[in-house]
C-alpha cells in the first residue's frame, strides 16, 4: 500500500508537485480496486495522464475506452505533425537519394526549382541534375523521388529514379 501510494505520488509529482498532486494521488489510490495491483494501477494512471483524463474519469472508464482514446490523441498528433510543411527537407532527402544512382556523384550540380508535392506525410521531389558520365561528360537528367516523413528528422525513401 505504500509502495502504490509512493508510485502514484512519484508519477503526480512529475507534473509538478503540490498540495493538489498529493490530493490526486491520494484519490487515486482510494479509486484502486483491491484486485488491481499497483503495477497495472500506476500503468493505468500513466495512461489516463497522457491522455488528460482525471482520476475518476480514469477509474471509470474501461482499459479499451482508454487504449481508444490515446490512439485518437495519436492519430491527431500524427496529422497535425504531417500537416507541417517540410518540402526543404524533402528536396534534401531527395537529392541525397539521387545521389547514388549517378555515376559521378562528387560531379552533381542540382539546378534547384523542385517540383514538390505533399500528401500528409508523403511527398514526391521532382528536379533536374547535371553530372557527370560514365565517359567525363556531364548531363542534365531528371529525377524523382518518393518519401515518407517519419519524424523531425527522419525519412524513409521509397523510390528514387534518375532519367
Amino acid at each position: 500500500m505504500i509502495f502504490a501510494l509512493f508510485v502514484i505520488l512519484f508519477l503526480f509529482a512529475a507534473h509538478g508537485a503540490s498540495e493538489d498532486a498529493k490530493k490526486k494521488a491520494q484519490l487515486w489510490e482510494s479509486l484502486r480496486p483491491k484486485d488491481v495491483s499497483t503495477q497495472k494501477w500506476a500503468e493505468r494512471l500513466a495512461l489516463c495522464k497522457e491522455v488528460g483524463f482525471e482520476p475518476e474519469q480514469c477509474a471509470a472508464k474501461p482499459m479499451e475506452g482508454i487504449r481508444s482514446a490515446i490512439e485518437k490523441m495519436e492519430v491527431e498528433r500524427r496529422a497535425q505533425f504531417c500537416a507541417k510543411d517540410a518540402g526543404i527537407a524533402a528536396v534534401h532527402w531527395a537529392r541525397g537519394a539521387v545521389l547514388p544512382l549517378l555515376k559521378a556523384p562528387s560531379t552533381a550540380e542540382f539546378a534547384g526549382g523542385e517540383n514538390i508535392s505533399q500528401d500528409g506525410c508523403s511527398y514526391t521531389i521532382q528536379g533536374t541534375v547535371d553530372a557527370e558520365n560514365s565517359f567525363g561528360a556531364k548531363l542534365r537528367s531528371a529525377y524523382r523521388v518518393r518519401l515518407n516523413r517519419v519524424s523531425e528528422t527522419d525519412w524513409t525513401v521509397l523510390q528514387a529514379q534518375v532519367d
